[in-house]
């Protein structure tokens, strides 16, 4: 019998997230801006299978762990919520009253080609695919605000979720979301273990991302589920994450995935229009690259239980990460691969039944095309309503 273990996990010291970068001596140790669900859900792995031996029946019953998250936390008052990345199909620019402190949110819409138009992607079902375009046909003057927030709190990404009007959705700048963790750079001294005293031109610099540099702490949330035979009690106290074995503890948890709750009126109106936006909550992971390698087969979603049968629109797939590492169990290092950003967007039509049911077992579940990469916890979404 399987057993889920909600962790919330605030970092003690700066993380170090390593990118791709070479790391020596006069060569800073770079952080991506946020771990990969591989980073979080290997280290819950690795703590689940203390003390080992991590023999060929261990390591397969580890990868059965599965993962939500990791995702971007804050403290309001005595509890902890969720936030989500910025989505790709907003454009934001300054409200017309430059003292209001308000950004509008403009939403990217596809847009039908016109005469002489159309794309030369042959890999989609249904070719052409449209572009996006802003939905309102008068935007403000000038460059696009710098200000948004890459995440967004809940109670204003819900709203944007419900948004189908070309106008854009006016929010205060302080109130949209919270900003990410704050580069914490650090430079370091390569001590002699004979003198115990700096050795000369030895130096060296690590970048980590700080979660409590400010009056609003954040922490990293993630769910896993486990399988039968696995001491849940492991992933609690201080554990290493990350490069340079920085420490951060972890806490069992209330569910906080459970307060991102599904609006109705949002899944009827999703069930009506026979349209909707998948939108990643974490990076997707597809054999097709930017888009999800089900999409152009049958349309079907890898959920259990969820029948829906889809045709792909358009996209806000933005640029693409690349991803690699070492693989722990073949003792080798992870082919490189580039994964869909947190926050694309995909633009899609429903075949066939559309039922509020069916659209609910789709809700915050991964959707990338492997299982491993699923399990992982790649490709988390939620879904949006498309008005045309």
């Amino acid at each position: 019998m399987s057993t889920t273990r909600h962790c919330l996990i605030e970092p003690r010291d700066p993380l170090i997230f390593r990118d791709g970068r070479p790391f020596a001596a006069g060569i800073a140790a770079r952080s991506q801006s946020w771990p990969f669900p591989t980073v979080v859900a290997g280290t819950a792995r690795t703590q689940l299978g203390l003390p080992g031996p991590f023999d060929d029946a261990l390591v397969e019953k580890l990868l059965e762990v599965r993962q939500r998250g990791p995702l971007l936390s804050y403290r309001a008052g005595e509890s902890w919520e969720l936030a989500l990345p910025r989505p790709h199909d907003a454009a934001a620019f300054p409200a017309a009253d430059d003292d209001s402190g308000k950004v509008g949110l403009y939403p990217c819409r596809p847009s039908p080609p016109t005469k002489h138009e159309g794309t030369d992607l042959d890999t989609c079902p249904e070719p052409p695919l449209r572009g996006l375009m802003p939905a309102c046909a008068a935007l403000p003057k000038g460059k696009p605000s710098n200000e948004t927030p890459d995440w967004w709190r809940w109670g204003k990404y819900k709203q944007w979720l419900q948004h189908r009007g070309p106008g854009p959705m006016t929010v205060g700048k302080d109130g949209l979301g919270v900003r990410a963790p704050i580069p914490d750079s650090r430079v370091h001294v390569r001590i002699d273990p004979a003198a115990s005293a700096a050795m000369e031109g030895q130096l060296f610099a690590t970048e980590g991302l700080d979660f409590d540099s400010r009056e609003e702490p954040l922490a990293l949330y993630s769910e896993f589920t486990l399988p039968e035979g696995l001491e849940a009690g492991r992933l609690t106290g201080a554990i290493s994450l990350g490069g340079e074995r920085r420490l951060a503890i972890w806490h069992d948890s209330p569910s906080l995935l459970a307060g991102l709750v599904s609006p109705k009126e949002l899944l009827e109106t999703i069930v009506r229009d026979r349209q909707m936006r998948l939108i990643l909550v974490t990076p997707g992971c597809f054999k097709d690259g930017w888009m999800p390698g089900w999409l152009a087969k049958d349309g079907r979603p890898p959920v259990a239980g969820c029948l829906l049968q889809m045709r792909l629109r358009a996209a806000a797939a933005g640029r693409f990460v690349p991803i690699s590492g070492w693989d722990l169990k073949d003792r080798r290092p992870k082919p490189t691969r580039f994964l869909s950003p947190a926050g694309a967007v995909f633009f899609v039509s429903i075949d066939g039944q559309v039922t509020v049911e069916q659209l609910s077992k789709l809700w915050l579940q991964p959707v990338s095309d492997a299982d491993q990469d699923r399990r992982d916890g790649f490709g988390l979404c939620i879904l949006g309503a498309w008005g045309e």
